[in-house]
């Protein structure tokens, strides 16, 4: 995704921070971090680059049946306009994004980054785990882990519910959603309207 992309997300999230802080007790500190804080993107990348290489290495030793549930997940998280690939390209595609999002779960490329495991730290997360950290789940109609996503109010029985979609199933309703303005969050780019999906 372009840079520019990720710092306005980022920088949403800076916003957020500062708004939901005036509403919290003196005792009280959010403060939204990146793991680029931490260490530099340099050094981060090395690390990645080092989990994948080993990932690759296992990769064949895993069974089909995990090798296919992986890159299936892959497609569904991968923001990418799929109709302009053939089947092999699409698969190396959701290979390498396998192995960029397995570096990040099951190598070691945390260490010495205290990032969400302090003493004195509560996590937040949007993940379907129970291992660690505080639940606060990604949508009440969705699975989508709400990164990959895009947001929107989806009528259901009369009620509109928050969902995220994938990036496929944003192509697939884009011309059946409705902005709809929003000042709750005066002064945020990406909230000043919602999607609605009739």
């Amino acid at each position: 995704m372009p840079q520019s992309e990720l710092d306005q997300y980022n920088n949403e999230f800076n916003l957020a921070v500062a708004y939901i802080q005036q509403f919290t007790p003196p005792n009280v500190a959010l403060r939204y971090t990146k793991i680029r804080d931490e260490i530099s993107q340099k050094e981060i990348l090395l690390r990645f680059d080092n989990g994948i290489t080993q990932l690759k290495k296992e990769w064949e030793s895993l069974p089909t049946e995990e090798q296919e549930k992986r890159l299936l997940k892959s497609g569904r998280n991968l923001k990418l306009d799929t109709t302009k690939f053939t089947k092999k390209e699409l698969r190396e595609k959701y290979f390498e994004s396998t192995m960029v999002h397995d570096a990040f779960i099951f190598t070691e490329w945390e260490n010495g980054i205290a990032w969400a495991f302090r003493n004195d730290m509560i996590p937040i997360k949007f993940r379907y785990t129970n291992k660690w950290g505080l639940h606060l789940k990604s949508s009440p109609a969705s699975t989508v882990q709400f990164w990959v996503g895009y947001g929107v109010l989806e009528k259901r029985n009369g009620k509109y519910l928050p969902n995220i979609l994938t990036y496929n199933q944003y192509l697939e309703v884009r011309s059946k959603l409705k902005d709809e303005p929003c000042e709750i969050f005066k002064g945020f780019l990406q909230l000043s309207k919602i999607p609605i999906l009739l």
